[in-house]
């Protein structure tokens, strides 16, 4: 059982969510390599409140803080995901991250 639930909120400008959303998943594919997806859930809202349409939440379950430090502690160096996040960052407004037990 997991002891810990991170959920990533993004905030897309405009209305790029498509674009945004496909990028997302080349850069999750690279983050397979260091054990950062297998729990990944992508969601989407559902209904339309000012511009909450422009958000995509991702969530993961962690076993430990190790594990999720050391996880993102990999990729950080990883020279294919230094090369996807300037392209990334064309699309985000914002992002924040809530890690919860």
């Amino acid at each position: 059982m997991a002891r810990l639930v991170q959920r990533n909120i993004i905030r897309i400008k405009g209305d790029k969510v498509a674009e945004a959303e496909a990028l997302f998943k080349e850069h999750y594919e690279v983050a397979k390599k260091h054990g950062i997806t297998p729990s990944l859930r992508v969601l989407r809202p559902l209904f339309h409140a000012d511009d909450i349409l422009h958000i995509l939440v991702f969530e993961m379950e962690w076993e430990s803080m190790d594990a999720f430090a050391q996880a993102y502690e990999s990729m950080m160096s990883d020279p294919d995901r230094n090369k996807q996040m300037p392209f990334l960052q064309d699309y985000l407004e914002s992002v924040e991250r809530e890690l919860f037990e």
